[in-house]
């Protein structure tokens, strides 16, 4: 399991051209792979294997279920793609995805991150592993 503290911008008002540092919020992200997060942070719901925290708001958001989950490689043969569907609701007909990308490293030491959300709902995160080669 991984977990980690990050720093990524807010982009909830959807103002993209004046993006500053001020506008950046700190996650606690949890990712079980191949598995539910065995303990997931207090103030975290149901179970899942991904689980992203705001530190200013302290909400907890399941982005993804294994039941409702494919894989497949990716595009560039350096990996494995994996989407998470069946995550938190978000209103009344959209739910939080995940997509995480599992790529070819022999040195992990960059460690996963998240890159962006996509359309308010998809998380894309990119986690370097011995394991995906």
């Amino acid at each position: 399991m991984y977990s980690w503290k990050q720093s990524v911008y807010d982009t909830s008002n959807n103002v993209l051209t004046n993006i500053s540092f001020s506008d950046t919020v700190n996650v606690t992200i949890q990712l079980g792979i191949c598995q539910n997060v065995s303990s997931p942070m207090s103030g975290c719901s149901g179970s899942g294997p991904i689980f992203m925290m705001r530190s200013d708001t302290e909400k907890c958001v399941n982005l993804g279920s294994l039941n409702v989950a494919r894989f497949e490689p990716n595009p560039f043969q350096d990996g494995v793609y994996m989407d998470l569907y069946d995550g938190d609701m978000i209103d009344h007909i959209t739910r939080y995805e995940a997509r995480i990308y599992f790529v070819c490293s022999q040195s992990e030491l960059d460690g996963p991150y998240f890159e962006h959300l996509k359309d308010s709902n998809q998380a894309h995160f990119h986690v370097s592993t011995k394991y995906a080669c």
